[in-house]
């Protein structure tokens, strides 16, 4: 369990919470360590500080890994009553991304004893799916999950049509 101090420095420092939490989606090869380089830096920090970014990387260099999957849990640690949407390119790859951030929430032993659980208690009336999730720790009532994932062709990606 994290004390206080460590608990405050990993919010406030997305690339150490990444680090500590995910190794296994960070490195490129099963015996290589995990690292953070350069541009992934650059890619994290437009994500939690720039309202508006546009993000010029080749494919294969952990933007969706990053931005899509990891930094949205970060987000829900950080504050449990955040709302996300994450849209991806089409339907498939929004449910795939909301099974792996699901994956992570429900299996990632290490990050539910420091900020879970996550999941919340049945019966409770909070969504839990792959396409919409709110947390147990959530306590704001809304009409929005806590993460919500739609493709570009969604109906719903932007809201009111």
């Amino acid at each position: 369990m994290l004390n206080k101090r460590e608990r405050d420095l990993l919010l406030s420092n997305p690339d150490l919470f990444l680090l500590k939490y995910f190794p296994h989606r960070l490195s490129a090869l099963p015996d290589e360590p995990p690292q953070l380089k350069d541009f992934h830096l650059r890619l994290i920090e437009t994500a939690t500080t720039e309202s508006r970014g546009l993000i010029l990387y080749p494919a294969g260099h952990g933007k969706t890994t990053t931005v899509s999957t990891l930094l949205p849990i970060w987000g829900v640690c950080v504050d449990p009553n955040i709302r996300i949407s994450v849209i991806l390119k089409n339907d498939t790859d929004a449910q795939n991304v909301g099974q792996a951030i699901q994956a992570e929430l429900l299996g990632n032993r290490q990050l539910i004893e420091d900020f879970g659980p996550f999941q919340p208690e049945q019966g409770s009336g909070k969504p839990w799916g792959v396409g919409k999730m709110s947390v147990q720790k959530r306590t704001r009532m809304g009409k929005e999950p806590t993460i919500a994932l739609f493709g570009a062709g969604s109906r719903n990606a932007l809201g009111h049509r």
